[in-house]
Protein backbone atom coordinates (compact mmCIF):
# COMPACT_ATOMS: atom_id res chain seq x y z
CA UNK A 1 0.00 0.00 0.00
CA UNK A 2 1.37 3.43 -0.98
CA UNK A 3 2.73 5.48 1.91
CA UNK A 4 0.63 8.50 0.94
CA UNK A 5 -2.61 6.53 0.97
CA UNK A 6 -5.37 8.20 2.96
CA UNK A 7 -8.10 6.41 4.85
CA UNK A 8 -10.65 8.69 3.24
CA UNK A 9 -10.68 10.96 0.21
CA UNK A 10 -13.39 13.62 0.22
CA UNK A 11 -14.08 15.30 -3.11
CA UNK A 12 -15.70 18.71 -2.73
CA UNK A 13 -15.05 21.28 0.01
CA UNK A 14 -18.44 22.88 0.47
CA UNK A 15 -20.33 22.56 3.77
CA UNK A 16 -20.97 18.84 3.17
CA UNK A 17 -17.34 18.03 2.36
CA UNK A 18 -15.91 20.16 5.16
CA UNK A 19 -18.30 18.61 7.67
CA UNK A 20 -17.40 15.14 6.41
CA UNK A 21 -13.74 15.99 7.01
CA UNK A 22 -14.47 16.98 10.61
CA UNK A 23 -16.51 13.84 11.29
CA UNK A 24 -13.77 11.68 9.74
CA UNK A 25 -11.06 13.27 11.88
CA UNK A 26 -13.19 12.62 14.98
CA UNK A 27 -12.84 8.96 14.04
CA UNK A 28 -9.07 9.44 13.66
CA UNK A 29 -9.15 8.77 9.93
CA UNK A 30 -6.44 10.27 7.75
CA UNK A 31 -8.31 12.57 5.37
CA UNK A 32 -7.55 14.43 2.15
CA UNK A 33 -10.17 16.99 1.13
CA UNK A 34 -10.02 17.95 -2.55
CA UNK A 35 -11.79 20.82 -4.32
CA UNK A 36 -11.73 21.91 -7.95
CA UNK A 37 -11.68 25.58 -6.94
CA UNK A 38 -11.69 27.09 -3.45
CA UNK A 39 -13.11 25.70 -0.25
CA UNK A 40 -16.49 26.98 0.91
CA UNK A 41 -18.74 25.99 -1.97
CA UNK A 42 -21.88 28.02 -2.58
CA UNK A 43 -21.54 29.69 0.83
CA UNK A 44 -18.54 31.69 -0.35
CA UNK A 45 -19.07 31.71 -4.12
CA UNK A 46 -22.73 32.75 -4.33
CA UNK A 47 -24.00 34.29 -1.08
CA UNK A 48 -21.21 35.07 1.41
CA UNK A 49 -23.18 37.99 2.91
CA UNK A 50 -26.46 36.12 3.35
CA UNK A 51 -27.60 35.34 6.91
CA UNK A 52 -28.00 31.64 7.65
CA UNK A 53 -31.73 31.75 8.31
CA UNK A 54 -32.06 27.97 7.92
CA UNK A 55 -29.27 26.89 10.28
CA UNK A 56 -30.49 26.70 13.89
CA UNK A 57 -28.81 29.16 16.28
CA UNK A 58 -26.85 30.78 13.43
CA UNK A 59 -29.45 33.14 11.95
CA UNK A 60 -27.24 36.13 12.77
CA UNK A 61 -24.19 34.53 11.13
CA UNK A 62 -23.25 35.17 7.51
CA UNK A 63 -22.74 32.27 5.12
CA UNK A 64 -19.21 33.38 4.24
CA UNK A 65 -18.19 33.62 7.90
CA UNK A 66 -19.68 30.21 8.60
CA UNK A 67 -17.70 28.72 5.69
CA UNK A 68 -14.48 30.28 6.93
CA UNK A 69 -15.10 28.86 10.40
CA UNK A 70 -15.67 25.41 8.91
CA UNK A 71 -12.43 25.65 6.92
CA UNK A 72 -10.42 26.82 9.95
CA UNK A 73 -11.85 24.05 12.13
CA UNK A 74 -11.13 21.40 9.49
CA UNK A 75 -7.53 22.54 9.15
CA UNK A 76 -7.08 22.69 12.92
CA UNK A 77 -8.36 19.13 13.20
CA UNK A 78 -5.80 17.89 10.69
CA UNK A 79 -7.79 17.66 7.48
CA UNK A 80 -5.46 17.96 4.49
CA UNK A 81 -7.04 20.54 2.17
CA UNK A 82 -6.07 20.56 -1.51
CA UNK A 83 -7.68 23.38 -3.50
CA UNK A 84 -7.51 23.75 -7.28
CA UNK A 85 -7.65 19.98 -7.80
CA UNK A 86 -10.47 19.11 -10.22
CA UNK A 87 -11.07 15.36 -10.28
CA UNK A 88 -11.12 13.84 -13.75
CA UNK A 89 -11.26 10.14 -12.90
CA UNK A 90 -12.13 7.87 -10.01
CA UNK A 91 -10.31 4.60 -10.55
CA UNK A 92 -10.01 1.31 -8.69
CA UNK A 93 -6.44 0.30 -7.90
CA UNK A 94 -4.67 -2.64 -6.30
CA UNK A 95 -5.62 -3.92 -2.85
CA UNK A 96 -9.06 -2.36 -3.15
CA UNK A 97 -7.71 1.18 -3.17
CA UNK A 98 -9.39 4.05 -4.99
CA UNK A 99 -7.54 6.72 -6.94
CA UNK A 100 -8.86 10.23 -7.53
CA UNK A 101 -6.97 11.64 -10.49
CA UNK A 102 -6.60 15.40 -11.05
CA UNK A 103 -4.61 17.34 -13.66
CA UNK A 104 -1.21 16.55 -12.20
CA UNK A 105 -1.74 14.39 -9.10
CA UNK A 106 -3.13 11.05 -8.02
CA UNK A 107 -4.68 10.80 -4.56
CA UNK A 108 -5.06 7.31 -3.10
CA UNK A 109 -7.69 6.37 -0.57
CA UNK A 110 -9.18 3.33 1.07
CA UNK A 111 -12.63 4.91 0.71
CA UNK A 112 -14.12 8.01 -0.93
CA UNK A 113 -16.89 10.44 -0.03
CA UNK A 114 -18.17 12.51 -2.94
CA UNK A 115 -19.47 15.92 -1.86
CA UNK A 116 -19.21 17.58 -5.26
CA UNK A 117 -22.42 19.57 -4.98
CA UNK A 118 -23.97 20.29 -8.34
CA UNK A 119 -20.57 20.64 -9.97
CA UNK A 120 -19.53 23.83 -11.66
CA UNK A 121 -22.90 25.52 -11.64
CA UNK A 122 -23.95 28.19 -14.07
CA UNK A 123 -26.75 30.62 -13.22
CA UNK A 124 -29.88 30.07 -15.27
CA UNK A 125 -30.48 33.00 -17.60
CA UNK A 126 -33.72 34.85 -18.24
CA UNK A 127 -33.19 34.80 -21.98
CA UNK A 128 -34.54 38.34 -22.21
CA UNK A 129 -33.16 40.87 -24.72
CA UNK A 130 -30.57 43.11 -23.09
CA UNK A 131 -29.61 40.56 -20.42
CA UNK A 132 -26.22 39.56 -21.83
CA UNK A 133 -25.22 43.17 -22.52
CA UNK A 134 -25.93 44.23 -18.93
CA UNK A 135 -24.50 41.15 -17.17
CA UNK A 136 -21.69 42.02 -14.78
CA UNK A 137 -22.32 45.77 -15.16
CA UNK A 138 -25.87 46.34 -13.92
CA UNK A 139 -27.25 42.82 -13.91
CA UNK A 140 -26.00 40.17 -11.49
CA UNK A 141 -26.69 36.53 -10.67
CA UNK A 142 -25.32 36.62 -7.11
CA UNK A 143 -25.03 39.24 -4.38
CA UNK A 144 -21.52 39.09 -2.95
CA UNK A 145 -21.24 42.77 -1.94
CA UNK A 146 -24.59 44.16 -0.74
CA UNK A 147 -23.12 47.63 -0.15
CA UNK A 148 -22.62 47.97 -3.91
CA UNK A 149 -26.43 48.26 -4.12
CA UNK A 150 -26.69 51.06 -1.54
CA UNK A 151 -29.19 53.74 -2.54
CA UNK A 152 -30.16 51.84 -5.70
CA UNK A 153 -33.52 50.83 -7.10
CA UNK A 154 -33.22 47.05 -7.41
CA UNK A 155 -35.27 44.47 -9.27
CA UNK A 156 -34.84 40.90 -8.05
CA UNK A 157 -36.22 38.20 -10.35
CA UNK A 158 -37.14 34.77 -8.98
CA UNK A 159 -39.29 32.95 -6.45
CA UNK A 160 -36.96 30.59 -4.62
CA UNK A 161 -34.93 30.99 -1.46
CA UNK A 162 -32.04 32.72 -3.25
CA UNK A 163 -34.30 35.42 -4.73
CA UNK A 164 -36.26 36.05 -1.53
CA UNK A 165 -33.14 36.03 0.64
CA UNK A 166 -31.42 38.52 -1.66
CA UNK A 167 -34.49 40.76 -1.72
CA UNK A 168 -34.49 40.79 2.09
CA UNK A 169 -30.75 41.36 2.24
CA UNK A 170 -30.79 44.27 -0.21
CA UNK A 171 -33.80 45.91 1.41
CA UNK A 172 -31.47 47.02 4.22
CA UNK A 173 -29.27 49.09 1.88
CA UNK A 174 -31.18 49.77 -1.35
CA UNK A 175 -33.51 52.69 -1.98
CA UNK A 176 -36.20 50.24 -3.07
CA UNK A 177 -36.51 46.54 -3.90
CA UNK A 178 -39.02 44.91 -6.24
CA UNK A 179 -39.31 41.12 -6.29
CA UNK A 180 -40.80 39.79 -9.52
CA UNK A 181 -41.82 36.16 -9.96
CA UNK A 182 -43.23 34.42 -13.02
CA UNK A 183 -46.12 32.85 -11.10
CA UNK A 184 -47.94 33.26 -7.80
CA UNK A 185 -46.48 30.19 -6.07
CA UNK A 186 -43.14 30.68 -4.31
CA UNK A 187 -40.65 27.94 -3.41
CA UNK A 188 -39.02 30.05 -0.70
CA UNK A 189 -39.68 29.30 2.94
CA UNK A 190 -42.84 30.80 4.36
CA UNK A 191 -41.11 32.64 7.21
CA UNK A 192 -38.93 34.58 4.80
CA UNK A 193 -41.89 35.31 2.53
CA UNK A 194 -43.70 36.77 5.54
CA UNK A 195 -40.78 39.14 6.11
CA UNK A 196 -41.09 40.77 2.68
CA UNK A 197 -43.83 43.29 3.66
CA UNK A 198 -41.95 44.13 6.88
CA UNK A 199 -38.88 44.96 4.78
CA UNK A 200 -40.99 47.02 2.35
CA UNK A 201 -40.18 44.75 -0.58
CA UNK A 202 -42.73 45.19 -3.36
CA UNK A 203 -43.81 41.80 -4.72
CA UNK A 204 -45.05 41.32 -8.29
CA UNK A 205 -46.43 37.92 -9.23
CA UNK A 206 -47.34 36.32 -12.56
CA UNK A 207 -44.90 38.58 -14.41
CA UNK A 208 -42.12 37.90 -16.87
CA UNK A 209 -39.26 40.14 -17.91
CA UNK A 210 -39.74 40.96 -21.59
CA UNK A 211 -36.56 42.98 -22.03
CA UNK A 212 -34.04 45.23 -20.31
CA UNK A 213 -32.45 48.37 -21.64
CA UNK A 214 -30.51 51.39 -20.45
CA UNK A 215 -32.27 54.69 -20.02
CA UNK A 216 -30.23 57.67 -18.88
CA UNK A 217 -28.27 56.72 -15.77
CA UNK A 218 -30.57 53.79 -15.03
CA UNK A 219 -32.39 50.89 -16.60
CA UNK A 220 -35.90 50.05 -17.66
CA UNK A 221 -37.24 46.56 -17.20
CA UNK A 222 -40.29 45.84 -19.32
CA UNK A 223 -42.51 43.43 -17.40
CA UNK A 224 -45.53 41.55 -18.70
CA UNK A 225 -48.38 40.40 -16.46
CA UNK A 226 -48.99 37.06 -18.16
CA UNK A 227 -52.67 36.49 -17.20
CA UNK A 228 -53.76 39.85 -18.60
CA UNK A 229 -51.01 40.57 -21.12
CA UNK A 230 -50.61 44.05 -19.64
CA UNK A 231 -47.10 45.49 -19.69
CA UNK A 232 -45.34 47.97 -17.46
CA UNK A 233 -42.02 49.75 -17.71
CA UNK A 234 -40.20 49.57 -14.37
CA UNK A 235 -37.33 52.05 -13.84
CA UNK A 236 -34.48 50.45 -11.87
CA UNK A 237 -30.75 50.83 -11.33
CA UNK A 238 -29.71 47.21 -10.82
CA UNK A 239 -31.19 43.79 -11.58
CA UNK A 240 -30.49 40.55 -9.68
CA UNK A 241 -31.52 37.35 -11.45
CA UNK A 242 -32.07 34.29 -9.23
CA UNK A 243 -34.09 31.88 -11.36
CA UNK A 244 -32.07 28.78 -10.63
CA UNK A 245 -28.77 27.14 -11.38
CA UNK A 246 -27.82 24.85 -14.24
CA UNK A 247 -25.77 21.99 -12.79
CA UNK A 248 -22.71 20.72 -14.58
CA UNK A 249 -21.70 17.49 -12.82
CA UNK A 250 -18.61 17.20 -14.98
CA UNK A 251 -17.38 13.65 -15.41
CA UNK A 252 -19.52 11.89 -12.81
CA UNK A 253 -21.16 9.87 -15.58
CA UNK A 254 -17.74 8.42 -16.42
CA UNK A 255 -17.01 7.26 -12.86
CA UNK A 256 -19.20 4.15 -12.91
CA UNK A 257 -21.79 5.65 -10.57
CA UNK A 258 -25.51 5.10 -10.85
CA UNK A 259 -27.06 8.47 -11.58
CA UNK A 260 -30.61 9.73 -11.52
CA UNK A 261 -30.56 12.60 -13.94
CA UNK A 262 -27.36 14.43 -13.07
CA UNK A 263 -27.30 13.41 -9.41
CA UNK A 264 -25.70 10.46 -7.61
CA UNK A 265 -28.16 7.84 -6.42
CA UNK A 266 -27.53 6.76 -2.79
CA UNK A 267 -29.27 4.61 -0.21
CA UNK A 268 -30.12 5.58 3.37
CA UNK A 269 -26.46 5.04 4.36
CA UNK A 270 -25.25 7.42 1.64
CA UNK A 271 -23.75 4.42 -0.19
CA UNK A 272 -23.39 4.53 -3.97
CA UNK A 273 -23.35 1.48 -6.23
CA UNK A 274 -19.53 1.40 -6.13
CA UNK A 275 -17.92 -0.37 -3.16
CA UNK A 276 -16.09 2.07 -0.91
CA UNK A 277 -17.66 5.12 -2.55
CA UNK A 278 -20.15 7.22 -0.57
CA UNK A 279 -21.75 10.59 -1.33
CA UNK A 280 -23.57 13.44 0.41
CA UNK A 281 -24.85 16.99 -0.05
CA UNK A 282 -26.34 18.55 -3.16
CA UNK A 283 -24.66 15.89 -5.31
CA UNK A 284 -27.00 13.12 -4.16
CA UNK A 285 -30.59 12.09 -4.69
CA UNK A 286 -32.87 9.74 -2.76
CA UNK A 287 -36.60 9.70 -1.91
CA UNK A 288 -37.49 12.76 0.15
CA UNK A 289 -34.20 14.57 -0.52
CA UNK A 290 -34.19 18.18 0.74
CA UNK A 291 -31.41 20.53 -0.27
CA UNK A 292 -30.40 22.52 2.79
CA UNK A 293 -27.12 23.15 4.59
CA UNK A 294 -28.30 21.29 7.69
CA UNK A 295 -29.38 18.34 5.55
CA UNK A 296 -25.98 18.21 3.87
CA UNK A 297 -24.26 18.16 7.28
CA UNK A 298 -26.43 15.28 8.46
CA UNK A 299 -25.76 13.36 5.25
CA UNK A 300 -22.03 13.96 5.72
CA UNK A 301 -22.19 12.36 9.17
CA UNK A 302 -24.03 9.36 7.74
CA UNK A 303 -21.61 9.01 4.81
CA UNK A 304 -18.57 9.07 7.11
CA UNK A 305 -20.19 6.57 9.48
CA UNK A 306 -20.84 4.22 6.54
CA UNK A 307 -17.29 4.73 5.28
CA UNK A 308 -15.86 3.97 8.73
CA UNK A 309 -17.89 0.75 8.94
CA UNK A 310 -16.67 -0.21 5.47
CA UNK A 311 -13.04 0.38 6.45
CA UNK A 312 -13.47 -1.51 9.70
CA UNK A 313 -14.94 -4.50 7.88
CA UNK A 314 -12.06 -4.53 5.40
CA UNK A 315 -9.52 -4.44 8.21
CA UNK A 316 -11.09 -7.30 10.13
CA UNK A 317 -9.15 -10.60 10.01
Amino acid sequence: MAEDTHDLLIVGAGPAGLSAGLFARARRLRVALLDAAQAGGQLTALFPEKPLYNVPALASSLAGDYARNLIQQALAEGVELHEGQPMHRLESGDEGLLAAVSDDRVFWGRAVVLATGMGRMEPRKLGAPGESELAGERLFYAVTQPQAFAGQRVLVVGGGDAAVDNALLLSDVAESVVLAHRNSSFKAQERNLAMLPEKRVQVLTDVQVRDLHKQGDGLVARLCHTPSGEEQALPVDRVVVNVGLVPNPGRLAEWGLRLEGKLIAVDSGMKTNRPGVFACGDAVVYPGKLKMVVTAIGEAATAVNSAAEYLRARSAP
